[in-house]
């Protein structure tokens, strides 16, 4: 989870929480609505989206009542539109009617759809398979699904018997449309949706003439220009710790500006066994258990949201070093991983050219 400092970098470092927490409390109070702020600092429209929140700040320009309100119905439908697509929660979505198909069988698809399903193809593939949309088995299985919590690790042979029903390449992608060669195959984009709705909506900004603004979704955020003084956006890396509000408590702040960041970690969702030990949401679909000895969190930066939502998961299961050298391969991407040592507390490990794409600034030792 990110969080974002919309002044510049001789603003107060207990800024960028306290900002944060008081969106959150008016987010808490919205429901089922979009609305619109003005300040002199930025212009807002905010609203709920795929089951979080979403925030689109302007940094100051003169803008009509009018055109925010024309750009606010943009966003919205916008966001409408990807949640018909790829919201299993709705029953004749094309993600939800994929996933009662038999093997063999076509489902035409829309642009949307498309664009979502061939990156996280492509992102199984360049991840060894490290992220794999068919996961969802295993983590029903684990507790953290449709299916309820859990107070123990299940058995090794509902693992196992869980793995037969995952695996990234049996979803066919063809010009024609999309099937699978396995039936019960079914597939879950929460690695993804949300970082592609970021990009969708910059897109409709972009596309209205705005520049120099700052998209965010459920922590999710993509970056245009400067900010209202002149500065990148700053945006807080939370410190990851168990049971911490979001914003509680920053790790540090990068600057951002034209470039997208996404954060996945294991202290906010996860679960306690009777004997103490504690269970990722994240679970490896190669062995079909939460991640071993996993990274606290992994940040990551590049130049479309899609791809850092995607890859943040998938850095995450693969580890620091195995991450760092997928990394130092991929153009356009960087990455830091914080691990949470026993002994020493966090410590970081960060890709050669993060710091200097970011300016990275730690505000907690």
């Amino acid at each position: 989870m990110v969080s974002n400092n919309i002044y510049g970098k001789t603003a107060p470092k207990w800024l960028g929480p306290v900002l944060l927490i008081v969106a959150l409390t008016i987010f808490w109070g919205m429901r089922e609505q979009t609305v619109i702020r003005r300040s002199r600092i930025y212009h807002e429209i905010a609203g709920e989206t795929m089951g979080t929140f979403y925030r689109v700040k302007l940094a100051y320009r003169e803008i009509k009542d009018t055109e925010l309100e024309r750009l606010k119905a943009a966003v919205v439908a916008e966001l409408a539109e990807i949640e018909q697509s790829m919201s299993t929660y709705i029953d004749e979505s094309e993600i939800s009617i994929f996933n009662r198909m038999s093997a063999g069988e076509l489902l035409q698809i829309g642009p949307r759809f498309r664009a979502v399903i061939k990156r996280t193809l492509d992102l199984c593939e360049i991840t060894g398979g490290a992220l794999d949309p068919t996961v969802g088995p295993l983590v029903d299985l684990w507790g953290f699904g449709s299916e309820g919590r859990r107070i123990a690790e299940p058995e090794p042979e509902a693992v196992g018997a869980a793995l037969e029903q995952v695996g990234w390449r049996r979803i066919m992608l063809a010009p024609q449309g999309l099937s699978k060669s396995a039936d019960g195959l079914r597939i879950a984009l929460g690695a993804v949706a949300k970082g592609y709705a970021v990009d969708r909506v910059a897109k409709v900004l972009s596309e209205a003439g705005i520049d120099n603004f700052l998209v965010e979704i459920g922590g999710e955020v993509y970056a245009d220009g400067v900010n209202s003084s002149g500065s990148a956006w700053r945006v807080g890396i939370d410190s990851p710790i168990l049971s911490v509000m979001p914003g509680g408590r920053l790790r540090g702040v990068i600057d951002v500006s034209d470039m997208a960041v996404a954060t996945s970690g294991d202290y906010r969702n996860y679960f306690e066994s009777e004997d103490g030990r504690i269970f990722s949401h994240i679970i490896d679909p190669r062995s079909g258990r939460p991640v071993l000895m996993p990274p606290a969190s992994v940040t990551v930066i590049a130049e479309d949201c899609m791809t850092a939502d995607g890859l943040a998961t998938a850095l995450f299961v693969l580890g620091v070093g195995p991450g760092l050298e997928l990394v130092e391969e991929l153009e356009g991407v960087e990455a830091l991983f914080i691990v949470s040592d026993p002994i020493d507390g966090l410590r970081e490990s960060a890709s050669s050219g993060f710091r200097a794409a970011t300016g990275y600034e730690i505000l907690e030792p």
